[in-house]
């Protein structure tokens, strides 16, 4: 597992990836349930994102930090810290490996793309580097315990100075694209069957700014999919005693996995959507779709033919219709919020956010 020139790198693509996004609650397993219909896509789970990309650390950071703001220090310091990541997101430890638990996300990534996952990764961090040596490398000491910074103090006075040199990295982000793009291909290829050349991502680059991350995955698209706040406000209540309230919840909310929307707090939830809302890329870019989620339940074929034509789909590949995608019941959380019991919350919603309201509802 080696990488080579960039134009080899490029002629050995064959996969491609779309990422499949929203800002909370938006209706997104919708658009995977209905690629999930289509021959020729991998489509992971409905609740399985991959982060290594948007994680803090993760690729597009590395990428800012060794491509567009490059420096001796930021670069050397976020490839250290991408490896921790890795390891973070990858380690599937048994129950006995007490080691490896504590220093685990529970993402177990080794275990879902496989045992190269961690030979990738040390790969591509491994061509990035340009020379190692050896110096006095105070940075990296910001990272570590308060009384282990006392102690290397005290043992240098004491004459063990060059016992605690650093091996310093200098990076070279010219080929990140490319190096990162290989990757995610040597990544995905083993969970793609013959004839599957599209790879489905949950929210794996946000919605917010994605360009950086639909050029290092190459030729990729991202559908966002957006819906009316008002409906997520209703449908994303933690759990609640009042019947009408939890009748709403969305089929996956267990009660506590959409706190993240802070529906608890009117105001709060005004607040974050508004945010949310207006990072969203105003220009105009051929990679990245937007759509209702009530469009795509309520005018759902309107709405599907306008998904292939922007991911060059044939039709024909549609061979599995209506067995994961259920437009007639993702149709009944439309409006949901006209029955919500707390219709001073939902005026306040309309109020506060008029232009993020779906324009038929």
């Amino acid at each position: 597992m080696s990488f080579n020139s960039s134009a080899s790198l490029d002629d050995q693509q064959r996969i491609r990836f779309v990422d499949v996004s929203g800002i909370g609650s938006s209706g997104k397993s919708a658009v995977t349930d209905l690629l999930r219909e289509f021959d020729g896509l991998y489509v992971p789970h409905f609740q399985f994102e991959f982060d290594l990309i948007r994680a803090p650390g993760g690729l597009l950071d590395l990428r800012h930090a060794v491509q567009e703001d490059w420096s001796p220090v930021r670069s050397h310091a976020a490839l250290n810290r991408f490896r921790r990541l890795v390891r973070t997101l990858g380690i599937d430890a048994k129950p006995w490996q007490l080691g490896k638990l504590i220093s685990s996300g529970s993402q177990r990534y080794s275990r879902q793309f496989g045992p190269s996952y961690f030979k990738i990764w040390e790969t591509f961090c491994e061509a990035l580097v340009a020379l190692r040596y050896r110096a006095e490398w105070p940075y990296d000491d910001y990272e570590i315990s308060g009384w282990w910074r006392v102690a290397k103090r005290v043992l240098k006075r004491l004459g063990m100075r060059e016992a605690f040199l650093h091996q310093v990295t200098v990076i070279d982000g010219s080929r990140f694209d490319t190096l990162a793009r290989h990757a995610m291909q040597q990544l995905y290829a083993p969970l793609m069957t013959p004839g599957q050349t599209l790879a489905i991502l949950n929210n794996a680059l946000e919605p917010f700014n994605p360009s950086p991350g639909l050029d290092l995955l190459g030729d990729a698209r991202q559908i966002v999919v957006v819906r009316d706040p008002r409906d997520v406000f209703a449908t994303g209540q933690k759990a609640s005693g009042d019947v009408k309230t939890r009748g709403m919840q969305a089929f996956d909310n267990d009660g506590l996995n959409k706190t993240f929307l802070a529906s608890d707090d009117v105001s709060a939830f005004c607040l974050r959507h508004r945010l949310h809302w207006d990072s969203l890329p105003k220009s105009r870019d051929r990679r990245i779709m937007r759509i209702w989620f009530e469009d795509l339940v309520e005018k759902p074929e309107q709405t599907v033919a306008e998904i292939l034509r922007f991911l060059d789909l044939d039709p024909a590949g549609h061979t599995a219709p209506r067995t994961a995608f259920k437009p007639e019941v993702s149709r009944k959380s439309v409006r949901a919020a006209r029955h919500f019991p707390d219709q001073e919350a939902i005026a306040v919603i309309t109020d506060k956010l008029p232009d993020c309201l779906y324009p038929d509802w």
